[in-house]
């Protein structure tokens, strides 16, 4: 948690059997229910989270070894993701697919570019 106070509503408390079905409200992270300390959420990488770096490491080694890159959603502007696919392209000459509904920053490196939604567009 951060180190300002928190508010009543983001307090530690269970979560309602509706919550648990849809999921908790803002504010209302479910935590850890053996050691109540850390927080539940899916395995992704937020903003200022820091990467693991064997993670990131593997990450550029198996971009480097790509014969095909497919970026889906994203806007390629959050680095040292969005230049693994430009790793796959120098280092293997990788092709680039991009799944979006608009130009990204990485658009131009794509050598085929798919406008929609990524639900639609993909099988």
């Amino acid at each position: 948690g951060g180190k300002g106070r928190q508010s009543k509503a983001c307090r530690e408390k269970p979560l309602t059997a509706e919550e648990r079905e849809q999921g908790p409200p803002e504010c209302r992270v479910p935590l850890c229910p053996e050691c109540r300390m850390g927080f539940l959420k899916p395995d992704g990488v937020y903003f200022g989270e820091a990467l693991n770096p064997e993670i990131l490491g593997r990450s550029v080694k198996q971009s480097a070894k790509s014969k095909v890159v497919m970026m889906v959603g994203t806007s390629g502007t959050v680095d040292p993701a969005a230049k693994l696919p430009l790793i796959a392209k120098k280092r293997n000459n990788a092709k680039i697919i991009e799944v979006n509904i608009k130009e990204t920053r990485l658009s131009k490196f794509a050598d085929l570019r798919l406008r929609g939604p990524s639900a639609t567009v993909l099988p």
